[in-house]
């Protein structure tokens, strides 16, 4: 089958700051979820208002059926130019 399609859009492409890892299901959302940990190299990342959205009473993102980079293994991440 084809690879989920994910496109950021204005959040831009989520990645680690520190280790440059793209964001993926096992990373670890906080505050409130406004920062997420990198799991790779355990750094703080800031979301970016686009790409915010409220954790349930488990810490887990409201719309994770909308973010296939955060439940599949593999997607196709479009990068911009």
């Amino acid at each position: 089958g084809q690879l989920p399609l994910v496109n950021f859009g204005d959040a831009g492409v989520q990645r680690c700051g520190r280790c440059r890892a793209y964001i993926h299901p096992f990373v670890h959302f906080i505050n409130g979820g406004r920062q997420w940990r990198c799991s790779m190299c355990g750094k703080l990342n800031d979301i970016p208002a686009p790409y915010y959205c409220p954790l349930d009473d488990q810490g887990r993102r409201t719309d994770l059926a909308d973010h296939p980079e955060l439940t599949q293994g593999s997607v196709e991440i479009v990068a911009p130019a």
